[in-house]
Order: structure tokens, then C-alpha cells, then sequence
């Protein structure tokens, strides 16, 4: 194992693989909810989460987001 500081490891590979099982997530829990399998109340709690998460993504990555398409990504999550 070599010296290198590993700390922000785990928080790169979330940060940006996380969104691909974020959105499908999100459309299980909301079909879920159409089907009747999940409650309204889950559906509250899992987009409070989902926001939560999204804005800790959006300070994560403030800075990577400062030019071309994912400027204009963050703008439209700082709109949303």
C-alpha cells in the first residue's frame, strides 16, 4: 500500500457515479408510488434525500463546474 492519502477516494467515485443510480432510483420510487407498492410518506423521505444528495453533489463539484455543458448544468440545478 503506498503513502498516498486516500481520503477523497470514495467521495470522487460517488460523486461521479452516483447520478446514474440516483435517477433510476428516483423513477423506481416514483413508479413504485403510481403502483401503489410504496407509500406517499417514502415518497416524501426518498425526495428529501435525493435533494439532499443532489446538493451535496452541486458544492462537491462547485468548482468542475465552471465552464461549458456543466455550467449549464449547474445552473439549472441551482434553478431547480
Amino acid at each position: 500500500m503506498s503513502g498516498r492519502d486516500r481520503s477523497g477516494d470514495v467521495f470522487d467515485v460517488l460523486r461521479e457515479n452516483g447520478p446514474a443510480f440516483l435517477v433510476p432510483a428516483a423513477w423506481i420510487v416514483v413508479a413504485g408510488t403510481v403502483l401503489g407498492a410504496i407509500a406517499e410518506h417514502a415518497l416524501f423521505v426518498a425526495h428529501v434525500v435525493m435533494s439532499v444528495l443532489l446538493v451535496a453533489f452541486l458544492v462537491g463539484s462547485w468548482t468542475e463546474m465552471g465552464s461549458g455543458s456543466l455550467r449549464v448544468w449547474r445552473l439549472v440545478i441551482l434553478a431547480g
